[in-house]
């Protein structure tokens, strides 16, 4: 009898743990280690002419929050009072940003931290209400880096959808989206954690080569685990292709990372994310980069700075985490927009003109 009661109780036990598991597994994502994405573009769109100025804008875009609160994950304890933005100001923050677009009018466009069918931003698609704010001037393609139907978090407890954006003013020749290393932890973690990656589109140029942009966003939050060096080394592989392969390329994005030299500048509270020899170097020792080290360790480092932290300790602008590195292209200008910008994103846009020489016989 007692066996008995054992067995049923060891039977029922692996019956609620089956269905636990098949759940999890039902609302998660799990995406393979490299996939082509749609591309949405009209066949009027131009091919890219080299030795023209090509002008290319990176901003981590914040789901279009805007600057008026300090999220939970703002602070690293975790306790940052807010959940979410309120409607009126995701609509104000919309505007806002399609305005400073406009004004720029970029050829090629890279976006971080897009929302689609998050529940804090009312599961709408930001990348249709921008491109629709656009009037169609651009080619896109997009790729998830966050993708749940529910994530049991307190502070969040609904869907979650975050992408890489980018949008071309030449007509896009294709898209795959690559798979960054992932952060360890426990399985049960992994299935709602982020699975970071690199959106990369080819243009093909009026010759018939192809430009590389890439367009990605790194881990954050993972100090006590090799998580950041893993990635930067992967980036430094696709990095390393394109320049073995011949293609012109630009990657831009969110690096979460500092460049050599910033760390000891920073408030002491706030060197808490980063490593005091930073996985960057692995990729700022290789490859050319916007902002340089030269000006991001210039007297007038500020005017570089691309991050404004939520957090009310830091209470101004004071670090570079956003770069594009590039190889293959001139570049002819750099500014990163910080005034404009001020209240649209805890980031600035980081802006580049480059030209694609011809090659020489």
């Amino acid at each position: 009898m007692v066996v008995k009661i054992l067995q049923i109780t060891i039977f029922s036990l692996l019956v609620l743990l089956s269905i636990f598991v098949f759940a999890v597994w039902a609302v998660t994502w799990r995406p393979v280690k490299m996939e082509s994405i749609k591309i949405e573009c009209s066949e009027n769109k131009p091919s890219l002419e080299k030795e023209k100025k090509i002008k290319i804008l990176n901003w981590n875009v914040q789901y279009l929050a805007g600057k008026n609160y300090v999220f939970f994950y703002d602070l690293l304890d975790g306790s940052g009072p807010h959940k979410r933005p309120e409607r009126k100001d995701i609509e104000i923050t919309l505007e806002k940003m399609v305005a400073l677009i406009k004004k720029e009018s970029p050829d090629i466009i890279l976006l971080q931290e897009v929302d689609e069918n998050a529940a804090r931003t009312d599961k709408e698609d930001q990348t249709k209400r921008i491109l629709e704010k656009l009037n169609g001037e651009y080619c896109h393609a997009e790729a998830f880096y966050w993708k749940a139907d529910f994530v049991p978090h307190p502070k969040i407890m609904g869907s979650v959808g975050l992408k890489l954006v980018t949008l071309s003013k030449f007509k896009i020749k294709r898209a795959t989206r690559h798979q960054l290393p992932v952060m360890p932890g426990m399985w049960i973690e992994q299935q709602f954690n982020f699975r970071r990656a690199v959106l990369e589109t080819i243009i093909e140029t009026a010759d018939g080569g192809e430009f590389a942009i890439m367009n990605l966003h790194l881990d954050a939050f993972a100090q006590g685990n090799n998580t950041m060096e893993r990635q930067v080394r992967a980036l430094s592989g696709l990095f390393s292709e394109k320049l073995l392969a011949g293609i012109p390329f630009i990657a831009g994005g969110d690096y979460n990372l500092l460049a050599p030299g910033q760390y000891e500048k920073l408030p002491v509270p706030q060197r808490a994310y980063f490593n005091p020899d930073t996985e960057l170097r692995i990729l700022t020792e290789k490859f050319s980069f916007i902002p340089s080290m030269n000006d991001i360790n210039s007297p007038e480092r500020s005017k570089w700075f691309t991050h404004f932290p939520n957090d009310p300790a830091a209470g101004k602008p004071d670090r570079t985490i956003d770069y594009i590195f590039y190889a293959g292209v001139t570049l002819k200008s750099s500014v990163v927009i910080q005034a404009d910008a001020m209240d649209i994103s805890d980031h600035f846009p980081v802006i580049m003109e480059i030209e694609i020489p011809r090659k020489t016989e």
